[in-house]
């Protein structure tokens, strides 16, 4: 496949099938179209021959209550079902954050003079969770314990009191492993909760 050029297209003309899987909630939605009115319209849209979305639905949402006209697109030329697997593919391939790398990157910028609130606008997150992030960076390992989601709820509520919902790396694990060796383990997956 030859690769396709930039173009620009009448937002009239794009086609929504109304059965994308992938869901954005209004806090998420809202911070797209902070992100778009700061950052401008940086990630075009990908569309099939027939004008219809492969990817960038939320962000064609965005730009038309933004109330834009022409908006940059690649047109492939394919169609369904290679529309839906390029759908499943931009959804889905995506790489897991490190930690460690997050927290860095959040002081970095808090230095650089963000602060959290305009963080947490455009991230979608709640300013506690950026909170939580920067403090994990003062607490030792040995005071996480992996677990399900779905054990989160059966567990007493005052040995567990603060929840961070995080992604793990394959090496975090390992060294949680050795760390937690001979106790208990849930599973360790990508949720964990901070015991106080």
């Amino acid at each position: 496949m030859k690769e396709p050029e930039l173009t620009k297209i009448d937002i009239n003309k794009i086609k929504i099938d109304n059965s994308n899987p992938n869901k954005m909630s209004e806090k998420q939605f809202a911070s797209l179209k902070k992100s778009i009115k700061k950052f401008g319209n940086i990630v075009p849209l990908i569309l099939d021959k027939n004008l219809k979305i492969a990817d960038g639905e939320h962000r064609l949402l965005a730009y038309k209550e933004l109330g834009l006209k022409i908006v940059p697109a690649y047109v492939l030329d394919i169609d369904d079902p290679d529309r839906r697997i390029l759908r499943q593919v931009m959804n889905k391939l995506k790489g897991k954050h490190n930690i460690e790398n997050d927290i860095e990157d959040f002081k970095r910028m808090m230095k650089d003079g963000i602060d959290i609130s305009q963080m947490s606008e455009l991230l979608a997150e709640d300013e506690k969770y950026f909170k939580d992030m920067l403090k994990l960076d003062e607490v030792e390992v040995e005071q996480y314990l992996i677990l399900r989601e779905s054990d989160k709820d059966n567990l007493p509520k005052n040995e567990y009191p603060k929840q961070i919902k995080l992604v793990l790396t394959e090496e975090q694990k390992a060294k949680l492993k050795t760390k937690f060796e001979g106790k208990k383990i849930y599973e360790i997956i990508d949720y964990f909760l901070i015991t106080e």
